[in-house]
């Protein structure tokens, strides 16, 4: 990669995590699922994801929360923290 070379910031919130998986919206499922593979094998792309989607998976029903936290270790992402998520923290909110 060059010097002058950036990469593209994605920045994924809960609804595409939940399109991986979601029965009444079979398009929609099918168009995530493709942009999900090809973000596993993208090395020209920083993925972030805020401490707020990760509790609001964490929020999810079965099997569906096991679901997406299978899919988040599919792909490498930098966590975003937010205060909201602070102190969601401090209440026993977010998964650590």
């Amino acid at each position: 990669m060059s010097k002058n070379f950036r990469k593209t910031k994605i920045y994924l919130d809960t609804s595409v995590l939940s399109y991986l998986k979601q029965e009444d919206s079979p398009e929609r499922t099918s168009a995530t699922l493709k942009f999900w593979e090809d973000l596993k094998t993208r090395n020209d792309i920083d993925i972030y994801l805020s401490d707020v989607t990760l509790a609001e998976v964490s929020e999810c029903y079965e099997p569906k929360r096991t679901f997406m936290q299978n899919k988040l270790k599919e792909i490498q992402f930098s966590l975003l923290e937010t205060e909201f998520g602070q102190s969601l923290t401090l209440r026993g909110g977010v998964a650590r």
